[in-house]
């Protein structure tokens, strides 16, 4: 095992005393730049995100601090005080891919409504899979225990009717 000279990781095979994400990350030109400030983002002069953690810069920082650090986006946000929504992505690769949403729009919108079908949960539904619906956790927070669900189906729509009686 080798440690790579730039950023300390250890590897198997040594590239100029680099691992390998090293010395294709500088090869390509890259740069360690100024750690940016907490609550910032920074973009280096070729439109990269700059990385809160080791100073390089990348068209996908999410990708590069999940991978590299271990990090989610979110939890990269939240430890580094940026805001929710604001994008990790170079503006290059968000116009990339705001085309091809405009380019493909009619698959999209088709996969979307077919993949929606699938993750829809009716009230019966929540009630054959043994998950308590709203009702039911309210009314076991409060601690009612006299109510009763009724089931009701009408044509081929599914529909749950609930109704609270104190016996």
């Amino acid at each position: 095992m080798i440690l790579c000279k730039e950023c300390g990781a250890s590897s198997e095979k040594s590239y100029s005393g680099k691992c390998q994400r090293c010395y294709f990350y500088f090869r390509k030109g890259g740069v360690v730049w100024q750690l940016p400030p907490s609550g910032e983002i920074v973009i280096d002069n070729e439109g990269k995100v700059i990385c809160h953690i080791c100073g390089r810069s990348f068209d996908k920082l999410g990708e590069h601090t999940f991978h590299v650090h271990g990090l989610t986006e979110k939890d990269y946000k939240e430890k580094f005080e940026l805001n929710r929504s604001s994008s990790l992505a170079s503006e290059k690769i968000r116009k990339k891919l705001r085309e091809n949403v405009y380019n493909n729009y009619s698959v999209i919108q088709k996969n979307l409504i077919e993949g929606g079908k699938k993750t829809r949960v009716s009230s019966t539904n929540r009630i054959k899979l043994g998950k308590p619906d709203r009702l039911e956790s309210i009314n076991a927070k409060k601690g009612n225990t006299n109510w009763k669900k009724e089931v009701k189906h009408e044509d081929q729509r599914s529909m749950c009717q609930l109704s609270i009686s104190k016996d």
